[in-house]
Order: structure tokens, then C-alpha cells, then sequence
């Protein structure tokens, strides 16, 4: 999504987070939270991924520079 939306979409959650009451606001930041680090997990294990395959290419003889045409060259094949 573009920043536009994106802050649009942080003022109303702020809005509305802004009338609740204490007790739920505290629900909503906590699961907010929650959904951060689920978010930061998944992007450290598709890096670690990334990172892990880039390593078993090299080892195969590929490079940093071949591996985006390897990729395409996969993403193309009519199998």
C-alpha cells in the first residue's frame, strides 16, 4: 500500500482507538503489538530464507548477478 493509504488508515485507526474506552484501548494496542512481531517474525524467517538459498546457489556457482536470471529463467519454463 502507498503512504497515502497507509496514513490514512492510521488516522482512523487513531480515531477510533481515541474514544474507547482505557481498558480497550489497552486490547487494541496489545494486539497491535502482537501483530507487529508476527509481522517482524515473518520477514526475519523469509530473510533468513532468502539468505540460506542464496548460499546453497553460490555453492552451486551461481552469483549475485546470475541468480535474477536463474529466477526468471524459472519463473518462464513451460513445464
Amino acid at each position: 500500500m502507498s503512504n497515502s493509504i497507509n496514513d490514512k488508515l492510521d488516522n482512523i485507526i487513531y480515531e477510533k482507538v481515541k474514544v474507547m474506552p482505557k481498558d480497550e484501548q489497552k486490547e487494541v494496542l496489545d494486539f497491535v503489538e502482537y501483530l507487529i512481531q508476527k509481522r517482524l517474525k515473518i520477514v526475519k524467517d523469509m530473510f533468513e530464507t532468502t539468505k540460506e538459498t542464496k548460499k546453497i546457489l553460490e555453492g552451486y556457482g551461481y552469483s549475485e548477478e546470475n541468480i535474477s536470471d536463474l529466477v526468471k529463467e524459472i519463473r518462464y519454463t513451460n513445464d
